[in-house]
């Protein structure tokens, strides 16, 4: 709960500085405060500095170690962290069992079960929300003279959105979003414009256009012809849209959803996975990550192993030529609405064959349609389990009490084990 809704009739420009919310949380004396967004948000971040209660949580609002003595404990989930996920990424040894680094926290990890949250589920976006945010995104790749998207089949131009803050999008990460668009001449690239940050996006774009021109002239060299595949001209941004739905509407309206490295998203991926399936004959975004090569929390691999019951399928990756994929080679495990890949060679493999299926389907009119009735009307895909989870409302009160008492041998600061609540 944020400060200005947790004190009810405190207007909020009582809380425009940080002295005079210190002594506010001072006067309140505390048994637990709890941040959720240290790192995010500059009054959270200032406050975390200070010791307003004998106990003081962080959550993965900002999914790394806020790395401050004033903080003792922060909570997650096995689902996020990479020593606790059952059956560990292929390519990389199972360390079930494993002590958690304490390098990696300055404050003693909890590890509650499931997802620990309980998000309200984003109200399903209007069709005509879905239609005009993706007819905005195609038109805008096809406005040049030379239409790179009109040879795609049936004009099925495929969207690719990374709807992330421009400041989360990390060099390493263009590489991949230039390799799409160089493996797919279907492809368009949705990205969000932030007016507030213009030197973040000036930054992030001529970083971009920098990889393609490189890449453009890497294939001009080769002999492609780079007027009917021109890169920069399927990289479109997206400027903030007014209201919740119109949003939603563009990220239910993209094929694939692209969870980036090394610091990927949390709460948009979980937009994603709350896109409705089958709804105006279109499938749910698939969604595609990379936790191994992320440096925080791996919120969107969590949520898909979360949402068809922790399992997974390892199937062969798409670039490899082994006929069965072992945990020792395998690079891609496919879930129900998503795919968790080892490297950038993977993701950029099934972030292309996701997105064709889905157009695949799309082509096929009324039995693409006929398909996503019958998927809807099947009822709970797995999803439902990431949306107001009561158990993580109870999780949370007994993690709060049990702080709060002080019990011990559970949660005490200073405590080097790795104490686990099930939600």
């Amino acid at each position: 709960m944020d400060l200005n809704t947790a004190f009810t009739g405190r207007s909020s420009t009582a809380f425009s500085g940080l002295r005079r919310a210190q002594e506010v949380l001072w006067a309140l004396e505390l048994e637990v405060l709890v941040f959720g967004d240290v790192g995010m948000e500059p009054l959270a971040s200032g406050l975390a500095f200070g010791r307003f209660a004998p106990v003081q949580v962080a959550f993965w609002g900002h999914p790394i170690t806020t790395g401050l003595p004033s903080i003792d404990f922060f909570v997650s989930s096995p689902l996020f962290e990479p020593m606790f996920s059952e059956g560990h990424m292929p390519g990389f040894a199972s360390t079930k069992g494993a002590a958690m680094p304490r390098a990696r926290f300055s404050e003693q990890i909890v590890l509650m079960d499931g997802p620990n949250t309980a998000f309200a589920k984003p109200p399903a976006p209007r069709a005509s929300d879905v239609e005009a945010a993706r007819s905005a995104v195609i038109d805008a790749a096809n406005s040049t003279d030379n239409g790179p998207l009109l040879a795609c089949p049936g004009g099925g131009a495929l969207v690719y959105a990374c709807l992330q803050n421009p400041t989360k999008l990390h060099p390493d990460f263009d590489a991949v979003l230039v390799r799409i668009l160089a493996a797919d001449p279907c492809a368009v690239v949705a990205l969000l414009r932030n007016k507030k940050q213009p030197l973040s996006h000036r930054r992030l774009v001529t970083r971009l256009h920098r990889a393609m021109l490189k890449e453009e002239s890497a294939r001009s060299s080769e002999g492609i012809n780079a007027t009917k595949t021109a890169l920069s001209e399927r990289l479109i941004m997206v400027d903030t849209l007014p209201d919740s739905r119109s949003y939603q509407g563009l990220v239910c309206s993209s094929d694939v959803f692209l969870d980036p490295f090394p610091f990927g998203g949390g709460v948009t991926a979980l937009e994603a996975l709350g896109c409705p399936d089958g709804r105006f004959g279109r499938r749910r975004p698939w969604v595609v990550t990379a936790p191994q090569l992320q440096t925080v929390h791996h919120l969107a691999a969590g949520m898909l192993r979360h949402a068809d019951g922790q399992g997974y399928v390892t199937r062969r990756s798409p670039h490899t030529s082994s006929e069965t994929a072992q945990d020792d080679g395998a690079c891609v495990r496919r879930h129900a609405h998503g795919s968790i890949v080892c490297d950038a060679d993977a993701f950029v493999a099934e972030a292309v064959l996701h997105a064709h299926e889905r157009g695949n389907r799309q082509q096929n009119g009324q039995a693409a349609e006929s398909g996503c009735a019958e998927d809807e009307a099947a009822g709970d895909d797995g999803t439902d389990l990431l949306w107001g989870s009561k158990e993580a409302v109870d999780g949370w009160k007994r993690l709060l009490i049990t702080a709060a008492r002080g019990a011990t041998g559970t949660l005490q600061p200073g405590r080097t084990t790795i104490p686990r609540l099930k939600a």
